[in-house]
């Protein structure tokens, strides 16, 4: 099933723009050339408030053992009406569902299973994500996805959140 978010232009962290055939090619020629035992596949997403709208960005990352990532990622945005200042938590579970339909779209194209990164923090932390972390790790892992959140979430607490800001 294709989303608005995988019908999205993706942008390389120098601004190049290229197409969903592309993004599908660069990581089968990634895996083949490193090996899929050298290479994860990581999905994450973040989001942040942009005047009346929410910027969300799913990011794809191939990351080389030993030799580090690249990345592309795609924009969506939605109005800030639909997140009032209570229901933060309701937009954490859209991020999650952004990345799981964007690791569904990849699965379906390569038969590979991403790993799902989570900007939340672990259940002990004391953070505000904290008490519902369960929750969205809980909505990554039941769509079949490994997951991961804070600190190993590199790819959705920091590539992501670096560009819901820029």
């Amino acid at each position: 099933m294709m989303t608005d978010n995988t019908n999205a232009r993706w942008i390389g962290p120098d601004g190049e723009r290229v197409d969903d055939s592309f993004i599908l090619s660069w990581i089968t020629r990634k895996t083949l050339q490193q090996g899929s035992e050298n290479i994860d596949l990581i999905v994450g997403t973040d989001s942040h408030k942009r005047g009346r709208l929410f910027r969300f960005v799913t990011v794809v990352c191939v990351y080389v053992h030993g030799k580090g990532g690249m990345y592309y990622y795609t924009l969506s945005y939605e109005p800030k009406t639909h997140y009032p200042k209570n229901a933060q938590q309701f937009r954490m579970f859209q991020e999650v569902q952004k990345s799981v339909e964007m690791a569904d779209f990849l699965f379906e194209h390569l038969g590979i299973a991403p790993i799902v990164d989570i900007d939340a923090s672990p259940k002990d932390a004391g953070q505000f994500t904290s008490s519902f972390s369960d929750g969205l790790r809980g909505l990554a892992v039941s769509s079949g996805y490994e997951c991961r959140i804070k600190s190993d979430s590199v790819v959705a607490s920091s590539v992501a959140d670096h560009h819901t800001r820029s």
